[in-house]
């Protein structure tokens, strides 16, 4: 695996660039084995694109772990990355 730069982010965490071929999943598999050594100690996470969505007229009946689960397939994002904000 070829690390990039080590640098301090915006937020003031630690942002590690992996380049080179497959560096997703290089940074998918770095991310993965940090999260178990550094359970404890820092949170541990992916940047990644975000969007805001607006879900309106739902019956009061809905959890919000429905709306997750109904994410469309294609969207490519995993349950554990979405948050939900009630307004």
């Amino acid at each position: 695996m070829v690390l990039g730069m080590l640098r301090r982010a915006a937020a003031g965490g630690r942002l590690i660039e992996i380049q080179g071929e497959a560096n997703k999943e290089k940074a998918d598999l770095l991310a993965r084995k940090l999260k178990v050594a550094l359970t404890t100690t820092a949170r541990v996470s992916r940047p990644g694109k975000m969007v805001c969505m607006r879900v309106k007229g739902l019956d009061d009946a809905v959890a919000a772990e429905d709306v997750i689960a109904a994410r469309p397939n294609k969207a490519n994002c995993a349950a554990e990355l979405i948050s939900i904000n009630k307004v």
